[in-house]
């Protein structure tokens, strides 16, 4: 048997490649699929199914694209509500190509269709030996159960599913490997899920914290108070997942710049891909930030655009704009009008209003919040926020810039934005530049902890407050 696990590092999704005897099937794939056709093509296999544990809440599936560049066999749970010719898949169906047979398995939880799939390799060993869990058990921790669920009484019944679901895995032999749909950090999982990519089902029953409490009303009472807030893309990304196929990603267009200033004009957004550092030197007035050499792109973006929103991209090159897009499209965000290339020289010289943010180390931060000169804006989430404050700092999680930007600016101060590790900041400064509002500096390269040894600034600051 071939086996290939695929970690989407921006969304934190794990997808799989099966393959024997000249075929292969692909198990939960990502919207980027070329990586697939490649791994297939290189090892001459035919993908002739692909399968999916569920219908995905946080990104868009590849299914359709792959379905269109193979004619694959698209293999569904049968509750999953698809709306396009598929085959339904129930717990006790199994489907085998080569020594690889596939048992499935109900686990129901995350999703009420939700399966997971036992794989034995013939070949090698008569039994089962690989489990992927899909969004059920994962790595230290359980999937979260609230992504199709309306209310707390339907969150409830699903957290009881899943402590049935997952305590059904762990009975599992020991040597079973346990090969997830996500890794730490991804939309879907609860709070302590570990980014190794893998696991055995002896170490997630000695080490695992959902499993350490066998009583179902304290592990439905405890994975509520873990759950991270709700994705605003949910219900869309479900509604796309259940059809029609989609089977290519739009073309992208390079706009002119006074395209792109229409289309901006018109209410467009501008997202900037570019490397945090090139957009404080230049950036258009009003765009967001989101650096594509840094990962999240696709979930944070989730967060902060109106899919209903014409996006403008900015990127370096082409090629970087076309990840961008499909970094976008991946979480649902399809409505891309064309790119913008990174020139922000020509940009000035035909109108086009530009921004700066201006970078600042932890000691001239210091300094300039004790002389009360700058208003610190702290944007990380409120269980990094209940480890360590700055006295004084304001409190605004980066998912809540957008309804807060026009109160921090009304403070009428240089605002500086600050996060655990620097990441966030570029974003953070984005939502809050704007030329009529006042300047925003950002905590670059270096966490807010950092500001922890100016003790003497800090004391200024605490007394000022």
């Amino acid at each position: 048997m071939i086996f290939r696990q695929f970690i989407d590092e921006d969304l934190g999704c794990a997808s799989y490649l099966l393959g024997d005897a000249g075929e292969a099937a692909v198990v939960d794939p990502a919207w980027d699929t070329g990586k697939y056709l490649d791994f297939a093509d290189a090892h001459n296999l035919r993908i002739t199914r692909v399968v999916e544990t569920h219908t995905h809440a946080d990104h868009v599936s590849g299914r359709g694209r792959l379905a269109a560049a193979t004619g694959a066999e698209l293999l569904l749970p049968a509750e999953a509500d698809a709306a396009f010719p598929h085959t339904r898949l129930n717990p006790g169906d199994s489907f085998a190509f080569g020594d690889v047979e596939v048992d499935v398995v109900g686990t129901a939880g995350h999703r009420p269709e939700h399966l997971a799939f036992l794989v034995t390799d013939r070949g090698r060993y008569p039994e089962p030996t690989m489990l992927l869990s899909g969004d059920s058990l994962l790595v230290g921790d359980v999937a979260r159960p609230d992504l199709a669920a309306g209310d707390s009484e339907q969150i409830d019944a699903a957290s009881r599913s899943l402590f049935a679901s997952i305590h059904r895995l762990a009975a599992l032999p020991d040597h079973v490997e346990l090969w997830p749909g996500h890794i730490g950090g991804s939309l879907c999982c609860s709070a302590g899920t570990s980014e190794k990519p893998s696991s055995t089902v002896a170490l997630e029953r000695r080490t695992n914290a959902a499993l350490a409490d066998s009583d179902e009303l304290r592990f439905v009472a405890d994975l509520r108070t873990r759950l991270p807030a709700r994705p605003p893309t949910v219900d869309l990304v479900v509604g796309l997942n259940r059809g029609p196929l989609i089977a290519a990603q739009p073309p992208l267009e390079e706009l002119s710049v006074a395209d792109a200033a229409g289309l901006l004009a018109a209410g467009a957004t501008a997202v900037d891909g570019r490397s945090a550092d090139a957009f404080d030197d230049a950036a258009i007035d009003g765009s967001l930030c989101i650096p594509l050499n840094r990962p999240g792109v696709g979930t944070r973006a989730a967060w902060l655009l109106d899919p209903a929103t014409p996006l403008v991209l900015v990127a370096d090159d082409a090629a970087l704009a076309e990840r961008l897009a499909s970094r976008l499209a991946a979480v649902g965000l399809f409505e891309v009008r064309g790119y913008l290339p990174a020139d922000a020289a020509n940009w000035q010289t035909q109108g086009l209003p530009l921004n700066t943010v201006e970078r600042v180390s932890a000691h001239e931060l210091a300094g300039l919040l004790a002389d009360d000169a700058a208003v610190l804006v702290d944007v990380r989430d409120a269980d990094e926020h209940a480890r360590f404050s700055v006295p004084g700092a304001l409190h605004v999680p980066w998912r809540e810039l957008p309804a807060r930007a026009a109160e921090i600016r009304a403070l009428g101060k240089p605002i500086a934005v600050a996060c655990a590790s620097g990441r966030r900041t570029a974003i953070a400064a984005s939502l809050l530049a704007s030329r009529s509002g006042p300047s925003v500096l950002r905590l670059a390269d270096e966490g807010i902890e950092t500001l922890h040894g100016y003790s003497v600034e800090l004391g200024a600051l605490a007394g000022s407050t």
